[in-house]
């Protein structure tokens, strides 16, 4: 059969979704922050929508519309407005340049600024304690200082140092061990094991048992091999298990303190409070301004002869329509996402984490007619405020686990029995993930033992001969 090209005709049928559904889509996944910040964007770039006064009444509402004459200003009275404004603009920019004035606007600016407070950060500490110092190499120090990453380790040879410098090595050495004696302590180090020797004499520590530790046994004290290392040192394993203590009270990343992690503030979208007896559901709309279409601009648009500002208007007036429309269906639907999720959740509002159902997006999907991944855009980056705390909306949806005939159980409430289980075992005797097994198989809850140990990593809890106290 020979290949051949040309034009050819094909009907078919393909969803295209229009840039109001996207606008719909995108709307319905923003969080309330964010959701705040698109609407102050349209409200400056769409003329049309304005913000609703919270005083104006129904009434009120109404007569704008339906006056527009009245209530609105004329184009060359408005035009008038602006260059007024504009005048009076002009001639404060210009009063902004007298002598007096901008004295008094440089002391201002400087007595603000002496208010901020900013942390310095670990190379400002340790520069000015090299600046304090008798140091005499300082470009040395500076380049030593410059190669130090936030944990606080030199992450540079002394001999790339000395090249890079132009000195010896030795020297190199020299100024590096003067860095070592700065705040925080271990600082400049270039090894977890030199860290912490720098530590120990820094304390003052000079326990033989513990150097040695430090120096040579590290990786057994991590996995608390304390009756081998007690065999090796000949020494017993009380006295291991005491240095173990001391090294445990070291700091294993010096620079950790000057690198905080900035605080993440949530606003819940969706609150939830019990209220004689039933779960109320009020979703979060604080911030967010009530919208409207401007009677003036609407106005404009019916009597203005010109094509081309009708057609800009128009465009601007269906934006703004299918916005307002948008807002409000992303409410109407996370208030009914949250309301399932109430309704299947209700055991863990009424007594906690043990009550947790197992919930799929498509059982919320199914039972109000919606996509999946309309349920998934609604619980993204989304949280509930419920009277045990607030939690992502993703939280009340987890897998299932057989109980033992028809019931079942959330797999997340079998990761807090779990911890719950860890928490309570007697720290001398630990308890194995096989024990952990047989006495969630006497609670009736069928499950194996690679998945206890699976569920405890992604606890984050440490396996039974790590948990072991001496």
């Amino acid at each position: 059969m020979a290949i051949e090209q040309g034009l050819f005709q094909k009907q078919s049928q393909r969803m295209v979704i229009s840039p109001q559904m996207q606008q719909a889509l995108h709307i319905l996944q923003l969080p309330l922050m964010d959701l705040r910040q698109l609407i102050q964007q349209e409200l400056v770039e769409n003329p049309v929508i304005e913000e609703m006064q919270e005083k104006a009444g129904e009434a009120d509402i109404q007569n704008q519309e339906n006056n527009g004459d009245d209530d609105s200003k004329s184009i060359i009275e408005e035009m008038e407005e602006i260059a007024r404004s504009q005048e009076l603009w002009d001639e404060y920019l210009r009063n902004l340049n007298h002598p007096a004035a901008m004295e008094f606007d440089e002391d201002k600016e400087s007595y603000a600024r002496s208010l901020v407070t900013v942390p310095p950060n670990l190379q400002e500490h340790l520069l000015q304690q090299l600046r304090l110092s008798d140091c005499p190499e300082y470009s040395i120090g500076e380049l030593i200082i410059g190669n130090i990453d936030r944990d606080g380790y030199l992450r540079s040879s002394t001999q790339e140092i000395a090249r890079l410098a132009g000195c010896t090595p030795e020297k190199a050495e020299e100024v590096m061990a003067l860095i070592q004696t700065f705040d925080p302590p271990g600082v400049a180090a270039r090894d977890l094991r030199e860290c912490l020797l720098i530590q120990l004499k820094t304390r003052g520590v000079e326990n033989p048992l513990v150097i040695k530790i430090v120096s040579e046994y590290l990786p057994d004290i991590e996995r608390k091999k304390y009756p081998q290392v007690a065999r090796n040192l000949a020494a017993e394993v009380e006295d291991v298990t005491n240095a173990a203590k001391i090294v445990a009270a070291l700091e294993p990343k010096p620079g950790r303190k000057f690198s905080p992690a900035s605080p993440q503030y949530i606003v819940p979208d969706i609150t939830v409070k019990k209220m004689n007896g039933a779960y109320r559901i009020t979703v979060n709309d604080d911030g967010i301004p009530e919208l409207r279409i401007s009677p003036y601009y609407r106005k404009l648009l019916s009597n203005n002869p010109s094509t081309q500002t009708q057609k800009y208007l128009a465009e601007k007036l269906r934006s703004g329509l299918w916005l307002i429309k948008n807002i409000e269906q992303r409410k109407r639907t996370m208030y009914r996402v949250a309301e399932c999720i109430v309704k299947k959740q209700k055991g863990f509002l009424d007594a906690g984490i043990s009550h947790l159902q197992p919930l799929r997006l498509k059982d919320v999907a199914a039972e109000l007619d919606l996509h999946e991944s309309t349920i998934s855009r609604v619980t993204t980056d989304k949280y509930m405020e419920t009277g045990r705390g607030i939690f992502e909306l993703k939280y009340f949806f987890s897998g299932t686990l057989d109980k033992g005939g028809s019931k079942t159980t959330s797999t997340r409430s079998i990761k807090a029995r779990i911890a719950q289980l860890i928490k309570e075992e007697n720290p001398r005797e630990p308890l194995a993930d096989h024990k952990i097994l047989e006495l969630l198989q006497k609670e009736g809850i069928n499950i194996a033992r690679r998945t206890i140990a699976k569920y405890r990593e992604q606890l984050g809890i440490l396996p039974v001969q790590l948990r072991k106290q001496y």
